[in-house]
């Protein structure tokens, strides 16, 4: 079962992984279709958009892995505490 949280990190990385998806296709497209026209404003449009997405990407997992175990930790020590005050 995915926690609330989980859901949120899914509903914001998809579209993110989509349009990376998407931006990478395009620019593997006119690599295929113009293989002597490395610097069209198209293709390097891609490029650049490809690359801020990949590190917005990054970022966000990376966010929502750090949430996901401070979270754990934060039961932990939860746990930890009810133990010792009993």
């Amino acid at each position: 079962m995915t926690s609330p949280w989980q859901q949120q990190a899914i509903d914001r990385i998809v579209p993110v992984a989509a349009e990376l998806a998407s931006r990478t296709q395009a620019a593997i497209e006119h690599l295929n279709e113009n293989k002597s026209y490395l610097f069209a404003p198209t293709y390097t449009d891609h490029l650049s958009t490809i690359a801020q997405q990949a590190g917005e990407l990054t970022d966000s997992v990376n966010t929502f892995v750090e949430y996901g175990n401070t979270r754990q930790k934060l039961e932990q020590l939860q746990q930890k505490l009810e133990i010792a005050q009993s």
